[in-house]
């Protein structure tokens, strides 16, 4: 994950440029959700598995910033970005409801060895800014972590997939395979 983060590899051009474009012009405030947080071990490959659609995305707490930048990048003609709001990104549900038992005792009963959260696996990192780390950790909220996808066949093709969805939960093995759950909201 740090070789990632620090290569921006597997990243398209768009992000790739805006990335340079924001170092090289000494205007700071534009990150990867990898950039901001780390991960303890052992849980590293979820958190790739997880994150693996969104690693093109990038976080910015500065409108203008985003702007800028998304203006710049279309006058290059150099690709497309996405650049989320930090302030905007961070109203998402959080693990901290009454679901989270009913999501550990429903992934229990499916055959799921449940190993916590992402959420509680990943911390902001000690070069974070506050509020872009924030965001970045609230793409970790309403995820499950299972030790391995051997029920999860039996799982999508049983009624406890949907009540997973229901509760906006998704899940997310040991190994990497993500299965994003949430509806667009959260």
């Amino acid at each position: 994950l740090k070789e990632l983060v620090e290569s921006h590899e597997g990243m398209g051009n768009g992000p790739k440029s805006l990335l340079s474009w924001a170092k090289e012009n000494g205007r700071g405030g534009i990150s990867t959700l990898t950039e901001l947080v780390d991960v303890d071990a052992g849980f590293e490959s979820a958190m790739e598995g997880w994150l693996e659609g969104q690693l093109e995305g990038l976080l910015s707490k500065d409108p203008s910033l985003a702007v800028d930048a998304l203006r710049e990048l279309a006058s290059r003609n150099e690709g497309r970005a996405c650049i989320r709001l930090a302030g905007l990104w961070s109203a998402r549900a959080s693990d901290e409801s009454p679901t989270l038992s009913q999501v550990q005792d429903l992934l229990s009963s499916a055959g799921f060895q449940f190993q916590g959260t992402l959420r509680q696996k990943v911390r902001a990192n000690a070069k974070s800014e506050t509020q872009l780390a924030e965001a970045a950790l609230t793409a970790c909220n309403r995820v499950a972590i299972v030790s391995d996808s051997a029920p999860l066949s039996a799982f999508v093709a049983g009624s406890s997939f949907q009540k997973l969805a229901d509760l906006e939960w998704s899940l997310v093995t040991l190994d990497g395979i993500a299965v994003d759950l949430r509806s667009e909201e959260h």
